[in-house]
């Protein structure tokens, strides 16, 4: 599975539009495949899109939706009310071809607002076949095709907007009229609109009576299939692959076996296996959905990495100090450039290997904003913490095996730099006492984190495949280190390391898996049984096996409280209860 970074594409999103805010945001393309995504609590999606809704960031969040009506109300009810309207594909064909009454009258019954989208299906509804168009013209002379569909929409009050792509300023224009009248068509006209988009269909009559499906050997949902692939017949559009993409091989259309149990019982007479057989066929021509996704996330990931500079390159504008190398530049060289703010004398980053993984975000807590880096070079991490950590301890400390983040305070010369560049500068030296004596002015939070197996835990030893215990890590770290930040602004004088850590890694579990994993938890600590066996406590006590039983008590305590799944909580609403509970 791939990472999913809402803040990363968010942040990109406001920079490439230019605004500080969206008036309406809405989340891509729920539908069977993608809900698993959205409310997987790894990515923890739907909670960040609601704090950006907080900070004002966003004004409404809504969403579109291909999804049938059953996963279209499994998103809802997941969702709770943090939706504000939903964009459907809604048209005269679609009211049935592709159950789209069923979509309005769920959202109409749950309070959303419906939005548009392929109002005319492509064109199609614009440009009717001939017969077609002399019949709506001999009903009313001076009005489009595209007219009458747009009407036929007005016909259905919670449609509060239609999205039309228009290729001239004519067809603006006629939109412009159409919606300036406000004249829904009256039931007589939407009854032509329904005779033509049934002719349109041409479509196998089915009437979704299932009595195929109790006799089929595969359990085929026929109706679903039968109505997909009337739905691909008449415009071949790559809404249907998505779908078919989302269900398991053996219910797709190519694993019917041809026994023609179901064409027996028909009541329309309809050719069953043949019409199985030829979807198979046009599906198979076709690109898969997932295939399209993967072309696509490869190519804005590499239009991406073509934009902007390297990560570290970036970093380095603001830590100079990155521009030194721990493994040449001595600890006075660190202090010079860290505590005097002088300059490196060389920009160079020839010492790191850089990563396609790497990543620099500005993450959201409710104690406010924290820059986090993620290196997927073990060797750079290593070289970004000796050298964070050279003023103060010198480059050649090393950095432990099983250490993968941390979190840093560091001197940020540029805040310093562009603030006194604003005063005289026989002024610049009194300024720089004032403005230096308020540490929040010139030092910078920063979470520094390497992409790999968390505690140097195996993804043999948690149990998970490699790529997902790796994607879990990286979640686990990521809220690991936040939670320290909390932790520190918000209870500073209530700083208790191995409860501390104990604390933070219960937030990246739940963050992760939705749980607190207490089996994951005593191999991240080394205690089992309440004895030390080797792991992170000994980086926290001088005594690991004189405080293993307490600890093993305290992970005991943890898997009572938030070993049950917690159901899409933010994990950081459980800082203020895991602080009172006293774990230790």
């Amino acid at each position: 599975m791939s990472a999913y970074h809402p803040e990363e594409i968010f942040e990109e999103q406001l920079k490439k539009c230019g605004v500080e805010y969206f008036d309406f945001y809405l989340l891509h393309n729920v539908y069977e495949n993608s809900f698993g995504v959205y409310t997987d609590p790894r990515w923890d999606i739907l909670n960040y899109f609601l704090r950006q809704k907080e900070r004002g960031r966003i004004r409404h969040l809504g969403f579109s939706s291909h999804a049938r009506p059953d996963t279209l109300e499994k998103f809802l009810d997941w969702s709770g009310d943090a939706m504000e309207f939903c964009q459907i594909q809604l048209n005269c064909v679609d009211w049935t071809l592709q159950d789209a009454r069923a979509k309005y009258e769920l959202l109409t019954a749950r309070g959303l607002p419906v939005w548009v989208m392929e109002p005319l299906r492509g064109g199609k509804l614009a440009n009717l076949p001939e017969k077609d168009a002399e019949k709506l013209h001999a009903l009313r002379p001076g009005e489009s095709a595209a007219s009458w569909s747009f009407r036929w929409l007005m016909r259905l009050p919670n449609v509060k907007m239609v999205l039309s792509g228009m290729s001239d300023f004519a067809q603006m224009e006629d939109n412009v009229r159409t919606f300036s009248s406000g004249a829904p068509q009256t039931d007589a006209e939407a009854e032509v609109m329904a005779g033509i988009a049934e002719g349109l269909k041409n479509a196998l009559p089915c009437t979704r009576c299932r009595y195929c499906c109790d006799g089929c050997p595969m359990q085929l949902d026929i109706p679903m299939l039968i109505h997909a692939y009337n739905d691909l017949k008449f415009s071949g559009s790559m809404t249907v692959p998505m779908q078919m993409d989302a269900l398991p091989e053996d219910k797709r259309p190519s694993a019917c076996v041809a026994c023609g149990a179901c064409a027996a019982v028909c009541p329309q007479k309809i050719d069953i296996p043949a019409a199985m057989a030829e979807f198979a066929g046009k599906l198979a021509s076709m690109p898969s959905w997932a295939d399209m996704c993967r072309e696509r996330e490869e190519a804005a990931r590499r239009l991406r990495e073509a934009e902007k500079p390297s990560v570290l390159s970036a970093l380095a504008e603001d830590y100079p100090l990155l521009y030194l190398d721990p493994d040449e530049d001595s600890q006075e060289r660190y202090r010079a450039v860290v505590l005097r703010g002088e300059d490196p004398g060389k920009k160079s980053l020839a010492h790191y290997r850089g990563h396609p993984a790497d990543r620099l975000e500005t993450l959201e807590t409710p104690m406010g904003p924290v820059r986090s880096v993620t290196l997927g070079d073990r060797g750079d991490f290593e070289r970004v913490m000796r050298g964070m950590m050279a003023a103060k301890d010198g480059p050649e400390k090393a950095v432990p095996e099983s250490q993968g983040a941390a979190m840093m305070t560091v001197f940020n010369w540029r805040k310093i730099h562009t603030h006194l560049a604003a005063f005289p500068e026989d002024k610049q030296n009194e300024e720089f006492r004032r403005f230096t004596s308020v540490r929040e002015n010139y030092l910078d939070m920063l979470v520094v984190i390497s992409r790999g197996p968390y505690s140097h835990i195996s993804a043999e030893q948690a149990g998970i495949p490699e790529e997902e215990w790796l994607d879990a890590s990286d979640t686990i770290r990521r809220y690991h280190e936040l939670t320290h930040v909390i932790c520190r602004r918000g209870y500073p004088e209530d700083i208790v390391p191995v409860r501390d850590e104990l604390i933070a890694d219960a937030v990246g579990l739940v963050a992760a898996f939705g749980r607190f994993d207490g089996k994951l938890e005593r191999l991240f600590l080394g205690v089992q049984d309440g004895r030390y066996t080797g792991g992170r406590l000994s980086g926290y006590t001088q005594e690991p096996e004189a405080l293993a039983p307490a600890v093993d008590a305290a992970v005991r305590r943890l898997e009572e409280m938030l070993g049950a799944p917690q159901g899409g909580t933010d994990p950081f609403s459980l800082i203020p209860r895991l602080m009172e509970a006293k774990l230790l």
